[in-house]
């Protein structure tokens, strides 16, 4: 019984000297602490309430502390670049309501969602020589054989300057045929469901895209996913909205406290997946009432306003909706910076 005794004896010394070294430990953690900015005020904070903080400054191996030896501090610099290009997307946005009526009207179109253009026209080198050689012979000819008068010379000239001014116009018109903003979707959505729900109809904006949606909606198509895909598509814009606000007050607060955000990543996929609703809703309303809805044709809608395929296509607004939240997804994986719980041992070296 007496051995049974000293060894319960020494187990429980053993445990008493380990917990005398712990408390010492992390007292000299706190002491350590307290010369650093960071956690100065923590520390206060903490001696204010009388104890020890025990979450913040544990040892490695305790077991409180669930196999984690770091901690997590959030990068500035990544916080204010997240911010920069969240304020640009919920810009792009807010933009869009006011119809860049601050721009030239040759500038409006490029913040556009969707937009409609004529496709190039690829002229072969041998047929545009041989009309050229054809006008230039005729009007050697003509002016050879004496068939313009003076006047009619002069009258001529005055035509091709009037030209010359009208082409400069033409060159200062948006190089779109029609150009559709990235509210028009909300807008057509609100309108409809209004109307079908409450009877009354609430219109907050122009949505002509969107109403023509409707229209094939409506009208019944024969693809069976199109129609809930032009349904979906505006509430997948309000969700992309309201991630990227939630995100962009994150990253504000990101750039000034200690806390540590998180849910960057997840939100920048969302937002991701909303964008590309919004180009497959393009797709569907292109398969029309008997049409079926063309998955290759996605590249046309994404590049079509660089390539020159003609008809509706995504502008630069769709590739801005689906670039930024790539680009905020790269940015959160750089976002938390891990920290070591041992840097608190090596205050003396």
């Amino acid at each position: 019984m007496a051995k049974n005794y000293s060894k319960k004896t020494a187990k429980a010394e053993q445990r008493a000297a380990a917990r005398r070294a712990r408390g010492a430990q992390l007292a000299e953690r706190q002491n350590y602490a307290k010369d650093n900015n960071s956690f100065r005020r923590k520390v206060e904070a903490i001696n204010g309430r009388g104890g020890i903080d025990t979450y913040y400054y544990r040892l490695p191996n305790d077991e409180k502390q669930r196999g984690k030896d770091y901690f997590f501090v959030m990068r500035k610099f990544v916080c204010f670049l997240m911010f920069l290009f969240l304020l640009v997307t919920i810009a792009y946005f807010v933009l869009s309501y006011l119809q860049f009526s601050f721009l030239p009207e040759n500038l409006k179109g490029y913040g556009a969602l969707f937009v409609e253009t004529e496709a190039k026209v690829v002229e072969e080198e041998g047929d545009g020589e041989g009309e050229e050689g054809e006008e230039e012979e005729s009007g050697e000819n003509a002016d050879y054989f004496g068939l313009y008068a003076d006047g009619e010379e002069e009258e001529e000239g005055e035509e091709g300057d009037e030209e010359g001014e009208d082409g400069e116009e033409t060159a200062a018109e948006s190089p779109f045929l029609a150009t559709y903003n990235a509210l028009d979707p909300v807008f057509g959505a609100i309108k409809y469901w209004s109307n079908r729900l409450l009877n009354q109809e609430i219109n907050l904006g122009d949505s002509p895209m969107y109403d023509s949606m409707i229209a094939l909606y409506e009208t019944g198509m024969t693809d069976s996913i199109a129609p809930y895909i032009i349904l979906v598509m505006p509430l997948a814009i309000l969700i992309y909205i309201i991630i990227a606000l939630v995100l962009l007050i994150k990253a504000f607060l990101g750039m000034f406290g200690k806390r540590i955000f998180k849910g960057f990543g997840i939100g920048a996929i969302l937002m991701l997946l909303c964008g590309v609703v919004v180009a497959f809703g393009l797709l569907a309303y292109l398969a029309g009432v008997d049409g079926a809805l063309d998955f290759g044709g996605i590249v046309n809608v994404l590049i079509g306003v660089f390539t020159g395929v003609g008809g509706l296509v995504g502008g630069y607004g769709l590739l801005a909706v689906l670039g930024l939240p790539l680009i905020v997804l790269i940015l959160s994986m750089f976002a938390r910076k891990k920290i070591p719980y041992s840097i608190f041992d090596t205050y003396g070296e």
